[in-house]
Parts: C-alpha cells; structure tokens; sequence
C-alpha cells in the first residue's frame, strides 16, 4: 500500500510540475521583462565599458532621421542615433519611403532641436563623429524614433550597444511593428 501511494503522489507531483512548466510557457511573454533583466545584470559589467564618453549640448542642426550636430563642450560634434537607421532621403527609391525620410527627419528635428540633450557616446570616427545614445530628460530618444516607425533597428550597429539599451530598442521596435507604425506600415 505504502509502495502505491508514493508512487501515486510522485505521479501527482510531476504532473503538477508539468503543468505548471506549460502554464509559464504559455504566459513566457509576461516573463521577458525578468529575462532581460537577468541578461542585463549578466552584462553589466561590460556595457559600463562601452561608453566612451558623455557630453551634453544644444542640438543646432539635425541633418536626417538618424543623425544631427550638437554644440557641445569640445566643440560642435556629429552624432549618429546608435542601433538604429532611418529612411534616408538619397536612397528612397518611391513616394512611400521619401516620405518616410522626410517624417523621420522633422520628428527627430520636433524632438530634439534646440534642445539641450546629453548622449552617451559609444564609438568615434577621425571625423570627430559619433554614434551614441541620445537622452532628453530623461527619454531615451534612440527608443523613441524606432516606437514611432520612423527607424528600424540595425542588428550590425546594435550588437555595440549596452545590454539594457539594446533590449529597450527590441521593445521599441517590436511594439510598432505590432502597431504598424511608419516603416512597418505596409510591411506584411
């Protein structure tokens, strides 16, 4: 008797441990913000390394939907949104994408020009050029141009980008994605 009801309770536990393992993988979704947060923990170390320097400034001209000049502390510097390309109007080929460009240009000229933003630097050219993470108050304005549709995430730039940085721009692109948002307008 004892044989069978340890045998029976087992039988019960694994089953219970099953269901719930098919119960979390069903809901996974709700768990991706502990995942990430997991793997930026992991990476934390490293992704401190990767800014190379911070400076802050007036943004003075935005030059398209991906890149704009800040008169900073040093001088005036390019700066490249890191992890990310937008439509660029020398390269549309129809109406749909130099329209794109052009939206791309004037949000990120509404969102940052003549503003003082402050961007994380992550890579420099002999140009004196940059590619960085940008922030006004506080929003991280990379994120932002690609929530809105108007600039898809590279995968060649975004492996240089820190963890946390990388993943909020994964986030950014997959909500407007799901909300066909600009770029991802007549994406089927």
């Amino acid at each position: 008797m004892f044989h069978f009801l340890h045998k029976a309770v087992l039988l019960a536990g694994y089953g219970l441990l099953a269901t719930l393992c098919m119960v979390a993988y069903m809901q996974r979704a709700r768990f991706q913000p502990l995942i990430d947060l997991v793997e930026i923990g992991i990476h934390y170390p490293a992704d401190r390394k990767k800014v190379i320097a911070e400076i802050t400034g007036e943004v003075t001209k935005v030059n398209d939907g991906d890149s704009f000049q800040i008169k900073g502390p040093p001088a005036m510097v390019s700066v490249r949104l890191a992890g990310l390309e937008a439509p660029n109007l020398r390269k549309a080929k129809d109406a749909f994408n130099k329209s794109l460009a052009g939206q791309s240009k004037t949000n990120l000229s509404q969102l940052i020009l003549s503003n003082q933003v402050t961007v994380k630097i992550l890579h420099t050219n002999q140009f004196r050029a940059g590619a960085g993470i940008v922030f006004l108050h506080g929003t991280n304005i990379n994120a932002e141009v690609v929530r809105q549709g108007l600039a898809r995430m590279n995968s060649t730039y975004a492996e240089g980008l820190p963890t946390r940085d990388r993943k909020v721009l994964e986030r950014a692109e997959q909500q407007a994605m799901n909300q066909r948002l600009g770029i991802w307008e007549k994406k089927e």
